[in-house]
């Protein structure tokens, strides 16, 4: 899975920009007749610039009722408000609830981002920039795989005038290994971790193993603990407990 088109049909992608209107203007010509999720007072000017689009609507004191939501492409313009308005957990099981029956494109500014508590749901994120051209963005593109490993690509997303817009990969960007949230060992680490002898067996195999030399004395010893008495320490053979009474 590489660009846009290859989202899973269940699936949860975000797009964030300085400008969050660029992110509809390559949505809206990506997608064919999405719904449409926004906070009530804003409808009306959602629908002004993009009246083709099937509205749904939530507001302070009434939730979104996912069975509302009919359309199986739906931009969700207006979660950070969702978010604050209901409360992170809340926000969280509406998006499970649709992302279950239809592909989500969430947009946000980069100035309010989304809570990192979505990237467990989320398959591909979209860092939008413009560039002179004004029908050309650069992406910055995120992918996620089943199994938590994500890759990360330079792309150039073109407008088309009355076509859809094309997700070019200019450049794949190597993937730092602390970034993948992917739980199991590599191959590599299977190997060294079978490859290691642990210290307590290693001394239980050996004859001995050198921990000290004296001037003249060598200690050898194979998986033992030894003390070797200082010179200050107060030692004799009587019982110390012969004061009490027992």
């Amino acid at each position: 899975m590489s660009t846009f088109y290859d989202l899973p049909k269940t699936s949860l992608a975000v797009f964030s920009a300085d400008d969050p209107i660029k992110a509809y203007e390559v949505l809206f010509s990506a997608l064919e007749n999405p719904g449409f999720i926004c906070q009530e007072s804003c409808a009306t000017w959602h629908s002004e610039y993009h009246p083709e689009v099937a509205v749904s609507t939530f507001s302070t004191d009434s939730e979104l009722n996912p069975d509302d939501v009919t359309s199986s492409e739906v931009v969700f313009a207006d979660f950070d408000l969702y978010v604050l308005t209901f409360g992170l957990p809340k926000a969280l099981r509406l998006i499970k609830s649709l992302k279950n029956k239809k592909r989500i494109f969430i947009v946000s500014a980069n100035s309010f981002p989304v809570s990192p508590h979505l990237e467990h749901f989320t398959n591909a994120s979209f860092s939008i920039k413009s560039t002179e051209n004004p029908l050309v963005f650069e992406s910055l593109t995120t992918v996620f795989d089943k199994k938590g490993n994500l890759s990360v690509s330079d792309q150039l997303i073109t407008v088309q005038t009355g076509g859809k817009p094309t997700f070019k990969i200019i450049k794949k960007v190597e993937t730092p290994i602390e970034a993948s949230i992917s739980t199991m060992p590599s191959a590599t680490e299977e190997a060294g971790k079978g490859a290691m002898d642990l210290p307590f067996f290693v001394g239980r195999q050996e004859d001995g193993v050198a921990i000290r030399d004296a001037a003249t004395k060598k200690i050898r010893v194979g998986g033992q603990i030894v003390y070797e008495p200082d010179r200050d320490d107060d030692l004799d053979d009587s019982d110390p407990d012969d004061d009490l009474n027992i």
